[in-house]
């Protein structure tokens, strides 16, 4: 039978989150009517190139004979995809903030000798070493400290991700301006330009990281007290622990979302092309390779890119999680982490691998 007080501490929560979601719901939506306008002031008809008469198509991707290159590079200037940036993001972490907990928790843990978090919270291990599954982590989590396990970290994660969003966002559309006339191809473009913001967030995102992770595993008992004892203790340095590790989880982390998604739309649009030319011959001499994808599309392939990239970077996940969160400076060393991680076999390095591709896939969308 359900604690009482664990339920309404589960309630309370829940009504927090919804408040703050729908706040930022109304945030984005209004955002999104004035960024619509401005695109339709922005937006100029494309020029033709000699010989190219008006209907022929236009080719979005580069590098295709017999049609004008258009620049699918971001329109909007900085600070218009500064604010969607910080109002995005922030918006995507508080919905899913308590499967982020989850994960951490069960990363934090895997491949040490206790098997506890530093608030007492132990986690379920197997012979391998590896945690044992998201639900049975979820349910020794609630018994052990209640409904607000969920919310740990849950202000300082969404105040961080504001400006985080924001520079990653704004960094993006810069990078996509910059470098759209020396690439043909959408999906390394924007991979590169995904990796240029997150860079440049990554001045907010570490520290972000760091804090809110050391809070989601009990380390501190709030924001405050945490930022605190790092400055205290480790200096302002401290906040960037795991600086190497996040970068070297996110690069591949975009080139993998970016490539796959591009990857699965050309795969749309050759599939689109080909029926159309079998069910009207007449009409072959058009092309459609400036077809985009529809709403649906978008939101199932931005997923399922999303929860590819998710999954497969989660070992570099792990390791940077097991970094920022170790209570010993001596236990931060990645050539040590990745050692303790081996002694219990490849399982350990895929530990939240679920809530983790489920996170992308979200965000994918």
């Amino acid at each position: 039978m359900a604690d009482p007080s664990s339920t309404e501490q589960l309630e309370a929560t829940v009504r927090q989150l919804t408040s703050t979601v729908a706040s930022l719901t109304r945030a984005v939506e209004a955002l999104s009517d004035e960024m619509q306008r401005a695109r339709g002031e922005s937006r100029t008809p494309s020029v033709p190139a000699a010989g190219v008469t008006p209907g022929s198509f236009t080719d979005v991707s580069g590098g295709l004979s017999g049609g004008t290159r258009r620049s699918t590079a971001d329109p909007f200037p900085f600070h218009v995809d500064f604010i969607a940036g910080s109002l995005a993001l922030p918006l995507s972490f508080a919905v899913m903030h308590p499967l982020d907990t989850i994960r951490t928790q069960m990363q934090a843990v895997v491949g040490t000798s206790s098997g506890s978090l530093a608030n007492g919270m132990s986690s379920v291990t197997n012979g391998s070493g590896a945690t044992n599954g998201f639900t049975t982590q979820l349910t020794r989590a609630l018994r052990a400290a209640g409904a607000k396990v969920l919310s740990r970290g849950f202000f300082a994660s969404v105040l961080g991700a504001a400006p985080q969003g924001g520079l990653r966002f704004g960094t993006y559309g810069v990078a996509q301006r910059w470098l759209d006339p020396y690439f043909d191809s959408p999906a390394l473009r924007n991979a590169c330009c995904a990796v240029a913001g997150d860079f440049a967030s990554s001045l907010v995102k570490v520290p972000r990281e760091v804090v809110v992770q050391r809070l989601q595993t009990g380390m501190y008992r709030s924001t405050l007290h945490a930022v605190g004892q790092i400055l205290r203790t480790e200096g302002p340095l401290g906040l960037f622990t795991g600086y190497t590790s996040t970068a070297a989880r996110d690069v591949p982390f975009m080139v993998v979302l970016f490539v796959s998604y591009e990857q699965f739309k050309s795969w749309k649009i050759r599939l689109s092309t080909h029926e159309q030319r079998i069910e009207t011959l007449q009409s072959a001499h058009h092309h459609h390779h400036g077809e985009t994808l529809s709403d649906a599309e978008t939101i199932l392939w931005g997923g399922i890119s999303g929860a590819l990239a998710g999954w497969t970077t989660t070992p570099l996940d792990v390791i940077k999680t097991r970094i920022m969160t170790a209570d010993k400076v001596s236990d931060r060393s990645a050539a040590k982490v990745v050692s303790s991680l081996a002694a219990g076999g490849p399982r350990g390095f895929f530990v939240g691998a679920g809530p983790r591709a489920a996170w992308y896939a979200w965000m994918g969308c």
